[in-house]
C-alpha cells in the first residue's frame, strides 16, 4: 500500500533520535556485548587486597583464642582499628610495593580515640609519596535544600600531600558504569594512583573502561588476597612469600564484602568499587579504552544502505527475512569490530532501525489481508458466536464447510425462566426487561466460563452448545456443559438474595441437558441468514429442559448425558419418560451436582421452588 511507503524512513528518523535523546539506551544495548566475551587475564602489575567476609570474621577467631591470635586484635571488630591499615600499609611498603592504593574513607576520627589515629597518620606521613588514599563527595538533602558535602583525609590528617587523594566516585550511565574515571574534572582515584606511583600511561582514546571479566577477575587470576593474610604471620609467609608478591606492584585495597556496601553496577553485573577502580587501571596500563561510536552519520548511512537493498526485493515477507539477515550481519559486524579494535559501534540504533523497516514492510504487505479479516469478523460477529468467529478466522479452508452444512457431536443445553408469562402481566416492563437484562448476563457468563457457544436467545430462554463448533472430546464437552448449568444454578441462587433484599420477585429456571448429533450451518434467506444448529438432539434438549415443570428439579439431563459423564456426578434417577416427537422413552436424571460436592444447594432451591410456587405471585414489599 502506498501509504507505507514512507514509514521505513519514519523508523530511521525513530531509530536516529533515541540514539540522540537517549544515549543511555545505547550504551544499555552495548552492555550485552560484555557477556559475549570472554575473561582477560588482569595486568601483571595490579594486585587487590580485599575487605572481605573472611576478614570480618576474623574476630571471632580472635576472640576464641585471644592469646594465639594475637596478630587479629586491631581487626577483632569492624570498624577496624586504623592501626590495622597501618600495619598493612608498612608491610607493602617494605615489600617493595610500587604505589598503594587504600580505597576506604577517613570521614571521622577513629572511635578508638585519637591515639588510633596518630598511629595511622604517622605511617601515612612516612609513605605518602608512593601512598593514594580515597576522598569522595556526598550529596544530601535538607531543608536548606540539596547539601554537598567534601570527605578528604587531609581533614582529619593535616600534614598530608594533597597529591595523596583521588576522588573515589563513580559515576553510572543507564544504569552501569562505563566511562574512564580521569576524564572527570577533579583529581580521582586512579589519576592519584598513576601520579603517585609514577606510571607512564598513553592518553586514552577512548573514554570507557574495558573491563576484563565478570567480579572476581582478579581472584580468578590469583591475584587478590583477604586483609587478614597480612596480618597472620603464617599466610604472610607461605601464601604471600614474605611480601614478595606486592614487589613493584600496585596494590588497591578495598571492601568487597557485600554488607560493607560498595558493591557498584557495571555492564557485566554489580561488582565491588575497588574492583572497578582495577579495571579502569588496567584499561589505561593496556592502553585499550573503548571507544563508542554515537554518530548519528554512521547509523544514517547504514540505514539508507539496508533500505536500497530491502527496496529490491519484491514479497514483504521475503523483505522482512532480509531485515532479519541485516540486523545480524549488523550485530556479529559489530561484535568482530568490538572485539578487535575496541570500539563499540551503535549496534541498538542499528539494529533497530533496521528490523523496524523490515516490520513496517511486512506490516504492508499484510495489511490488506487484515482488513478483510477484519471486516469479516464484523460481519459474522453479527449472527455467529464468538468462538465460531475464531475457528473461521484462524481455519479460513473450513469457513464454507461450516456454513453450508456440518454434522458434529455436541451437548446442547436449553433454558427457560419458571412462569415467566405470568410474571410479565405482574411486572411493570421496565422492571420486567431490567431483571431479564440482569438474569441473562449472569447465565450468558456462566456458559462462557466454560467454554459453551451461546446459540440464541429466545425471549426468556436460551440454547447453547458444548463442542460445537470447538470439541475437546465426548467427555470433556459434557463435563463443562454440566459445570456451566450448576454454575447457572449458583448464579441464579446468588440473584434470587439480592433480589428479595430488594423487594423483587425471585426467579427460577428449568434447564435441560441432551448429547448427540446435531447439524450447524447458515440457516435463513439471502436477507436474513442466522448460524444455528438442529437436528434430534436440539429437539430433544428443549423437551427435557419442559419436564422441569412437570418433575419440579430445575436442572434435568438425558440418559445419553449421564453415561458419559455418571462417574463424576451425582443424580437422581427419574425413570423413563415419553417425549414428544420421539418414538422411544428416554431415561431422565436430575442433576444433583459434581461428585464429592454438597448437595446444600441442591436441596435449597429444589425447597425455595416449592414455596415459591404455592406463594401467590405478587412483588414481596420491600424490607426496611
Amino acid at each position: 500500500m502506498a501509504k507505507f511507503g514512507t514509514i521505513p524512513t519514519l523508523w530511521m528518523i525513530l531509530a536516529l533520535g533515541i540514539g540522540r535523546l537517549f544515549p543511555a539506551l545505547e550504551l544499555h544495548s552495548q552492555s550485552l556485548f560484555w557477556r559475549l566475551r570472554p575473561p582477560q587475564a588482569p595486568p601483571q602489575e595490579i594486585v587487590l587486597i580485599a575487605i572481605d567476609e573472611l576478614s570480618l570474621t576474623q574476630g571471632e577467631n580472635y576472640h576464641s583464642d585471644p592469646d594465639r591470635l594475637s596478630f587479629y586484635a586491631p581487626i577483632q571488630q569492624y570498624p577496624w582499628k586504623r592501626e590495622a591499615y597501618a600495619l598493612v600499609i608498612e608491610r607493602l611498603m617494605e615489600a617493595g610495593a610500587r604505589v598503594v592504593a587504600l580505597d576506604v574513607l577517613f570521614a571521622n576520627p577513629s572511635i578508638y580515640g585519637a591515639g588510633d589515629d596518630r598511629i595511622l597518620g604517622e605511617t601515612l606521613l612516612k609513605y605518602q609519596d608512593r601512598l593514594v588514599l580515597a576522598s569522595s563527595y556526598e550529596v544530601s538533602a535538607s531543608q536548606e535544600g540539596i547539601v554537598e558535602r567534601r570527605i578528604s583525609p587531609r581533614d582529619l590528617f593535616l600534614q598530608l600531600d594533597p597529591r595523596v587523594e583521588g576522588f573515589v566516585n563513580l559515576a553510572p550511565i543507564d544504569g552501569n558504569i562505563h566511562r574512564l574515571p580521569v576524564l572527570a574534572p577533579e583529581v580521582t582515584f586512579i589519576d592519584a594512583i598513576v601520579t603517585q606511583g609514577k606510571i607512564s600511561i598513553k592518553p586514552p582514546q577512548g573514554e570507557g573502561i574495558n573491563y576484563l571479566g565478570r567480579a572476581n577477575t582478579w581472584v580468578r587470576a590469583q591475584q587478590q588476597y583477604p586483609f587478614y593474610f597480612l596480618l597472620n604471620p603464617k599466610t604472610w609467609a607461605d601464601v604471600l612469600e614474605n611480601g614478595a608478591v606486592f614487589r613493584d606492584k600496585i596494590v588497591l585495597i578495598g571492601a568487597t564484602a557485600p554488607s560493607l556496601q560498595d558493591i557498584q553496577p557495571s555492564p557485566l553485573g554489580t561488582m565491588p568499587g575497588v574492583e572497578i577502580h582495577a579495571h579502569a587501571l588496567a584499561t589505561l596500563l593496556t592502553n585499550r579504552s573503548v571507544r563508542f561510536c554515537l554518530s548519528p552519520w554512521f547509523v544514517l548511512a547504514w540505514l539508507l544502505l539496508c533500505s536500497g537493498l530491502l527496496r529490491s526485493i519484491q514479497k514483504s515477507q521475503y523483505r522482512f527475512g532480509g531485515a532479519i539477515a541485516l540486523a545480524a550481519l549488523a550485530t556479529i559486524g559489530s561484535l568482530l569490530v568490538w572485539q578487535k579494535l575496541n570500539i563499540l559501534l551503535p549496534i541498538g540504533r542499528m539494529v533497530l532501525g533496521t528490523v523496524g523497516m523490515g516490520t513496517t514492510y511486512l506490516i504492508g504487505g499484510v495489511i490488506e489481508e487484515q482488513i478483510g479479516r477484519q471486516k469479516l469478523r464484523r460481519t459474522l460477529e453479527v449472527y455467529v458466536a464468538a468462538p465460531i468467529v475464531a475457528e473461521i478466522l484462524n481455519q479460513p479452508e473450513s469457513y464454507y464447510e461450516l456454513l453450508t452444512g456440518k454434522s458434529v457431536q455436541a451437548a446442547v443445553m436449553f433454558s427457560d425462566i419458571r412462569g415467566f408469562t405470568s410474571l410479565s402481566q405482574v411486572l411493570p416492563p421496565q422492571t420486567l426487561i431490567s431483571l431479564l437484562n440482569e438474569y441473562l448476563t449472569a447465565m450468558v457468563e456462566a456458559i462462557i466460563a466454560h467454554q459453551g457457544t451461546v446459540d440464541k436467545f429466545m425471549g426468556d430462554a436460551i440454547m447453547a452448545e458444548f463442542g460445537s463448533p470447538l470439541s475437546h472430546g465426548a467427555e470433556n464437552d459434557v463435563l463443562a456443559a454440566l459445570k456451566a448449568t450448576l454454575g447457572m444454578r449458583t448464579a441464579l441462587h446468588h440473584l434470587r438474595q439480592a433480589w428479595r433484599r430488594s423487594g423483587q420477585i425471585p426467579l427460577f429456571h428449568g434447564i435441560g441437558l441432551h448429547y448427540g448429533e446435531i447439524i450447524v450451518g447458515n440457516i435463513g434467506s439471502p436477507q436474513r441468514l442466522e448460524y444455528a444448529a438442529i437436528g434430534d438432539t436440539v429437539n430433544t434438549a428443549s423437551r427435557i429442559e419442559g419436564l422441569t415443570k412437570q418433575l419440579g428439579y430445575d436442572i434435568l439431563i438425558s440418559e445419553a448425558v449421564y453415561r458419559i459423564a455418571q462417574e463424576q456426578i451425582d443424580v437422581i434417577d427419574l425413570g423413563q419418560h415419553q417425549l414428544r416427537g420421539r418414538s422411544t422413552p428416554i431415561g431422565i436424571y436430575a442433576l444433583v451436582g459434581l461428585k464429592g460436592q454438597t448437595n446444600q444447594l441442591f436441596e435449597q432451591v429444589q425447597q425455595e421452588w416449592h414455596q415459591y410456587h404455592a406463594t401467590p405471585l405478587t412483588p414481596e414489599p420491600s424490607k426496611s
